[in-house]
């Protein structure tokens, strides 16, 4: 007898693989997805993923929604062999921590935590599990952050940052400052895993598998909130074999 799946049945955890990643190019590609996906300055968040960037000395913007003339926002970025950081922006100041790490150009666990205080002392930020010592830039947020900008995986940004070059794979976004132990759990090693399976997965927000379960040009959202994400100004050819 033949069986098969219910077409409710999306995704079966003990099958999981990574097959697939996005290749950005650097200019004008982004993954785009409407007025979605903000984050206040009194949100605890986490932002995880997996990053191949294949330039240095340039500030990658890993993911953003900033809102220009001024700056009003979030972006978090990555620069391979020197910094990582994020930029929050509200109308009158601004948050900005970054860690010194020294990485190869080739895959990257890079994970932000912010405890919801709008502080640097809140903001972590890990590479492959390790957790960074903060290099503090600015530390004067007041007000909110919210704006209508479309929210971005690989572009957008403030002065000064660039698309993301290189590629990107497993990205996520959590309601909560997650732990070491927790980090440790999605880092698994330097083996990404199946996060809908994680002790916190009540808390995840968005997850993208960059290719896995994906039909250009839509990347689709593993959580049950369906923010699906679209590759603009991208070729199905941007879906790679090469991941971590």
């Amino acid at each position: 007898m033949r069986y098969t799946l219910a077409p409710f049945l999306k995704r079966v955890v003990s099958a999981f693989v990574n097959d697939y990643s996005v290749l950005f190019g650097g200019t004008d590609e982004f993954c785009g997805g409407g007025d979605v996906l903000s984050i206040d300055r009194t949100d605890a968040f986490t932002v995880s993923a997996w990053l191949k960037a294949s330039a240095t000395g340039v500030n990658h913007v890993i993911m953003s929604k900033v809102e220009g003339g001024p700056n009003l926002g979030y972006q978090f970025w990555y620069t391979s062999a020197s910094r990582a950081g994020l930029w929050f922006f509200d109308a009158a100041g601004s948050l900005s921590v970054s860690i010194n790490v020294s990485v190869p150009l080739a895959w990257n666990h890079v994970v932000f935590t912010g405890d919801g205080t709008g502080t640097a002392a809140g903001v972590k930020i890990y590479i492959n599990g390790v957790l960074g010592g903060n290099t503090v830039g600015t530390d004067t947020l007041s007000s909110t952050l919210i704006n209508t900008r479309q929210f971005e995986l690989g572009g957008g940004g403030g002065v000064g940052f660039s698309p993301w070059q290189g590629n990107q794979d497993e990205v996520s976004m959590w309601t909560t400052d997650l732990n070491q132990t927790e980090i440790d759990e999605i880092y698994n090693g330097g083996e990404p895993n199946n996060l809908l399976a994680h002790s916190a997965a009540a808390s995840l927000r968005a997850w993208w598998r960059m290719g896995d379960g994906d039909t250009f040009p839509t990347l689709l959202d593993q959580t049950a909130n369906n923010y699906d994400v679209t590759m603009t100004n991208m070729e199905s050819g941007d879906i790679e074999t090469d991941v971590p």
